[in-house]
């Protein structure tokens, strides 16, 4: 299998789990391709031997599925380079709540097993995209929910909604 591994590169701690996973996946022969900015993390904040592995800077890698080290935020980050690819993602959840990286870092080696066993089901989740009167694009992906807040709380804002360039009532 192929996999693409993003991870957080701001906390030593949140990524410490990177070496366990590259073990447990290089055993199992898969191809890793990393983030380059959590390939050169790696390398310079926790010195990890990743040399065996192929970093990529470009949206148009190819992966079986993609792997998120870290909290919700660096999920989102990773579903944000994922964009319509349509590869699934599976978080490992070293932050604290954990409501889309919801793998448990002492769970990774049975969640290997089972994704290598075909024993795990997809969760679907909307991908919104979020365009301003100019037509200028915000961000490229957004899931589930977009926040809209307006300048100050004299103004009034209008908005508009599609799904799939049908008008939804607001």
């Amino acid at each position: 299998m192929k996999f693409a591994v993003f991870g957080n590169t701001h906390q030593v701690e949140k990524s410490s789990y990177a070496k366990t996973l590259f073990d447990l996946l290089k055993k199992r022969g898969a191809q890793l391709y990393i983030w380059k900015d959590f390939y050169s993390f790696l390398q310079m904040q926790m010195k990890l031997d990743v040399k065996d592995f192929e970093a990529f800077d470009t949206d148009s890698f190819d992966a079986d599925m993609a792997i998120s080290i870290g909290g919700d935020g660096t999920f989102l980050k990773t579903a944000n380079k994922v964009g319509k690819k349509n590869i699934p993602i599976l978080g490992i959840n070293t932050g604290r709540l954990g409501f889309l990286a919801d793998i448990f870092p002492e769970d990774i080696e049975t969640v290997i097993d089972e994704i290598y066993n075909n024993h795990y089901t997809l969760e679907e989740r909307s991908v919104l995209c979020m365009e301003c009167d100019n037509n200028r694009q915000i961000s490229p992906y957004a899931l589930n929910e977009i926040a809209v807040l307006k300048r100050d709380s004299s103004s009034m804002i209008t908005i508009r909604a599609a799904i799939n360039g049908k008008y939804l009532t607001t």
